[in-house]
């Protein structure tokens, strides 16, 4: 006979601790004890009375005898004793599995806490079985997250003004802007390379684990200064002219944060300067103006003014959301279920190891930042997890979607900013990773809005 999907199993081990909750739950034919452990783990213990029990043998006798042959009897017809006399077994099977289905759906009307998915089932089993006494079926699962309801009511954020648009900040936007027409001019051979010299360097790794990819870095331009520069190799390029090549072991900059720091290896190197160049930046005039799209130099600054402005608006934006994101997170804290956490922990990890190797971190550097990897893991899944849930319970209950508009808009965005960093490499908008990225980055910003608008700011 065909099994159903739940299925019966031999194991239940949701252990007893202080953090669990037990809460009982009668109707006329089922009474349900239900223990809540750690990770959704959720036990239910359903006795059936010997009513329902009987009822469900019966119903089990009558499957059979539709599925079985019986000659002088058409289909279904056969005499109740004689199915039973020769298909015992088949009989005790049907009832368990009807004994299953029918203990567990009266359990999910009862309890209301539903199975994560198909595969969160642990134990599915009829602990006992009888006629005359009922019967006691026990179920073993991670539930979905029981996620609090935000109450919009609430919410209270820090007010955040916007960065004043003075002269400065325009003098300093238009300084950016001429950087984009900078022109840059090669100094005389002879000449020495000092502090404040804009300088293209190759790098070479001098270190014989390397066997591949020594080149660090080719002709490469720094601004010889410490804004740009560690001081070690500072030390090592200042007086070399045009062609010189000088060797030296890089030294840990005390500027670097603390995981920079233990990052950090010291390699030998030898360091060649290719070039020494000049800056020549465009005057401040109607020709840098015309340029920009401008007339007058007076138009320039007050379309900076208006971009600075506008820009501001925005970071005052995102910094009203990362204000309710911490907020929400911080109020409503819930359980999550450990095969998500599981799953979701070994994709970051892969992904931060991915990266390490990218960056051309060596198995043993990798090995000794694993347990800052976990630590730093551990922390984001928590958060991420939790605020997807919160998203998605917000963004039903306040009907708010996301259409195929919003996607096409975000896709424009996405394929600008992929052939800026992956040139040469062809942009595949029908990714359903990709698509599901931004579905969930435009929900999330969306939800995020509209908390910042039933907040009270203060």
């Amino acid at each position: 006979m065909a099994k159903n999907k739940i299925t019966e199993d031999k194991k239940a081990d949701v252990a007893v601790t202080e953090k669990d909750v037990v809460t009982e739950f009668t109707s006329k034919d089922f009474s349900v004890t239900m223990k809540q452990a750690l990770h959704c783990r959720v036990l239910l213990t359903v006795t059936v009375t010997p009513k329902a029990t009987e009822a469900a043998y019966k119903k089990g006798i009558k499957k059979i005898n539709k599925e079985i042959s019986v000659p002088g009897f058409r289909k279904g017809k056969a005499p109740e004793a004689l199915v039973i006399k020769n298909y015992k077994s088949h009989i005790e099977d049907q009832w368990r599995d009807l004994l299953l289905h029918t203990s567990f759906n009266e359990a999910m009307k009862l309890t209301k806490i539903y199975p994560f998915n198909e595969k969160s089932f642990r134990t599915s089993k009829v602990d006992s079985s009888s006629l005359d006494d009922g019967s006691v079926v026990v179920f073993e699962y991670e539930s979905e997250p029981q996620v609090p309801r935000v109450d919009l009511k609430k919410l209270e954020l820090k007010k955040v003004d916007p960065v004043a648009v003075d002269d400065k900040a325009i003098d300093e936007r238009i300084e950016q802007l001429r950087e984009r027409y900078v022109d840059w001019k090669e100094c005389e051979e002879d000449h020495i390379a000092v502090v404040g010299d804009h300088v293209n360097l190759t790098v070479v790794s001098l270190e014989e684990k390397e066997s591949e990819n020594k080149e660090l870095c080719n002709d490469t331009r720094f601004l010889l200064d410490e804004a740009e520069m560690s001081p070690w190799m500072i030390k090592l390029v200042t007086g070399l002219k045009k062609g010189g090549t000088v060797e030296g072991v890089s030294e840990l900059d005390e500027r670097l944060d603390e995981k920079a720091k233990k990052e950090f290896v010291s390699t030998k190197c030898a360091i060649t300067l290719v070039s020494i160049n000049k800056r020549i930046l465009p005057d401040i005039d109607e020709e840098f103006a015309k340029k920009l799209g401008c007339t007058t130099v007076e138009e320039l600054r007050e379309n900076v003014r208006k971009q600075c402005e506008g820009e501001g608006d925005n970071d005052v934006k995102e910094a009203l959301r990362e204000q309710v994101e911490a907020l929400i997170l911080e109020k409503y804290d819930f359980d999550l279920p450990s095969s998500l956490i599981e799953a979701e922990r070994k994709i970051r990890i892969r992904n931060k190891i991915r990266q390490l190797k990218e960056q051309k971190k060596s198995a043993e550097e990798i090995s000794s930042l694993e347990q800052d990897i976990e630590k730093d893991v551990a922390k984001e899944v928590h958060n991420v997890l939790r605020f997807f849930f919160l998203v998605r319970n917000i963004a039903v209950d306040n009907m708010i979607s996301v259409t195929d508009e919003d996607i096409d808009k975000e896709m424009v965005r996405e394929r600008l900013y992929w052939y800026m960093f992956n040139k040469g490499k062809e942009f595949d908008e029908k990714d359903p990773d990709l698509r599901s990225k931004l579905y969930a980055n435009i929900l999330t910003t969306k939800v995020k809005d509209f908390l910042i608008d039933k907040s009270k700011i203060v």
